[in-house]
């Protein structure tokens, strides 16, 4: 029998050592999956810990709800676009509301059981008030009409669009509305959003168009800003641009923001990851004020990856205190538990876009910021060649959309668990927590009792995964090389806890404890 974990990881050796790969030379990112598969080789898939990815849809479920919800839909969906009848929601005005509604009704009675079918329909009567209770806050009105069309016209469930989905202003509402909970922020609007295939698009869309693919704004030889240890992507990215970096460091308590208040040259760009991956602390309020301010003096503009805001009751961001000069990328993937979706966002306010337009005025022929990040994350190139392909498309947003305004029950079990998680895991190793969630980051060697600190970290990863089932990501790559050079980092790891158990957290910690200990 195939056995399918190891059919969907299969991977070759990195490098002809015994081990197959060097935790010094490759991306950690081409090492998992390769201890994955070193771990199927010896272990049932129900008894490996697996702490090594990041995107929560391998261990849990995003809203029950939401995509209960969604399967009706798409039931609806195959009588208002019906290739049988030729009928078409788009084509129909006000005057067919009562018989759209008809429809709906005795579609979801046909298909439904009775108890189902109600739940459905007042499932539906939810969503659409919520959707006109965020358009009065954004001083619009929008009608019945408008929501059943936005939802089905052109078959936007089923993928029937490619060029901005005809539901992506019902989406954006739905979006600026929770933003607006979350930042604590009433001016927040639709139009501030860009919808992104995922916040990978958004960065590699920035990088893309400051650098020499777009307008030259981050040259060889300029000076940013970045969160260490940071997301590894990152470092490679400003590495392989030859950029010179200011580290604004999240592990070292008291001495964050040494660096950049010392800087002297020029920052052009602050990469701010907050909470931080893969640390999982965030900065206070005193110290991204201290950011804000800095970004000032250098005029640097700051981008805020805030994927992992939501975790935190008392998050502080950089975007408070320096809106026109930040771009906030978030999205659905962590918090809602559907990194498949591939859909975030970049926040640019109307104060963002007027202060960006100017600021790189000299560089872009676009009309405005906006537009050249448009055409910026189109493939190919930053002159928006192929921006028609460039949509989140339509299934993931009205989705996603349906995990945001229906999943805040699920959502709120699912964030206590990882609580808990963090817990089990970092109290059974006997570790400090430091009030990170979803990651930890620590050092093997720091293992109270441990006998293998002579061990290099490529036989340490091999044995966990091959004798005990456990599969960490080696993390020495997620700090800048500078900081690799000062202090060795060659033992680190990452740990990501919200695809198991709090169970399983506390039974991966004891196994590595005992593998370090024995």
């Amino acid at each position: 029998m195939l056995n399918t974990h190891l059919f969907f990881i299969m991977s070759t050796p990195l490098c002809d050592n015994e081990y197959g790969f060097s935790v010094a030379e490759h991306n950690p990112f081409f090492i998992f999956p390769y201890l994955q598969q070193l771990a199927a080789k010896h272990w049932a898939a129900g008894e490996i810990l697996d702490l090594s990815r990041g995107d929560p849809g391998l261990g849990f479920c995003p809203s029950g709800r939401g995509r209960a919800f969604f399967s009706f839909l798409m039931a609806i969906d195959t009588v208002l676009n019906s290739n049988q009848t030729g009928f078409r929601i788009h084509r129909k005005g006000e005057s067919a509301i009562a018989e759209i509604e008809h429809m709906i009704r005795t579609e979801a009675e046909r298909q439904f059981a009775p108890a189902v079918a109600a739940e459905h329909l007042e499932t539906l009567e939810e969503v659409i008030a919520k959707l006109q209770g965020l358009a009065k806050e954004e001083g619009c009105e929008i009608s019945r009409l408008d929501v059943l069309q936005g939802i089905f016209q052109r078959s936007t469930l089923a993928g029937g669009s490619y060029h901005t989905p005809w539901g992506e202003p019902l989406v954006k509402l739905a979006i600026a509305g929770m933003y607006r909970d979350v930042l604590h922020d009433d001016t927040i609007r639709s139009h501030d959003l860009i919808f992104t295939l995922g916040v990978n698009d958004a960065i590699g869309t920035l990088f893309k168009m400051l650098g020499k693919e777009g307008f030259g704004f981050l040259q060889a030889g300029d000076t940013v800003a970045a969160s260490t240890p940071a997301y590894s992507p990152y470092f490679n990215e400003i590495n392989k641009r030859g950029l010179n970096i200011v580290e604004i460091p999240s592990d070292v308590p008291g001495d964050e923001l040494t660096q950049l208040e010392q800087t002297a040259e020029r920052i052009k760009v602050i990469f701010l990851i907050s909470p931080n991956n893969p640390t999982g602390v965030g900065y206070d309020d005193e110290q991204v004020k201290k950011i804000a301010e800095i970004a000032e003096k250098h005029d640097a503009l700051i981008i805020t990856d805030e994927i992992y805001a939501q975790f935190y009751a008392d998050f502080q961001t950089v975007w408070q205190h320096a809106k026109k000069r930040t771009l906030r990328l978030c999205g659905r993937s962590k918090i809602e538990r559907s990194p498949g979706l591939r859909f975030g966002d970049v926040l640019i306010t109307d104060e963002a876009n007027e202060y960006l337009t100017a600021y790189f005025k000299e560089y872009s022929e676009a009309p405005d910021f906006r537009t050249q990040f448009m055409w910026s994350k189109a493939p190919g190139g930053t002159f928006a060649s192929f921006q028609h392909t460039a949509a989140v498309p339509g299934p993931s947003q009205i989705l996603g959309m349906l995990h945001v305004l229906l999943g805040a029950d699920e959502q709120q079990g699912y964030v206590e668990m990882v609580d808990a998680n963090m817990n089990a895991f970092f109290g059974e190793l006997g570790l400090q927590r430091n009030n990170a969630m979803y990651y930890g980051l620590f050092d093997l060697n720091e293992v109270a009792g441990s006998n293998k600190r002579d061990v290099s970290i490529d036989k340490k990863l091999h044995d966990l995964a091959v004798k005990h089932g456990v599969v960490l990501i080696p993390a020495m790559k997620f700090f800048s090389e500078a900081a690799q050079i000062a202090v060795d980092k060659s033992q680190f790891v990452r740990v990501s806890l919200p695809n198991l158990t709090t169970e399983q957290a506390t039974e991966a910690a004891k196994r590595i404890k005992i593998y370090l200990t024995s």
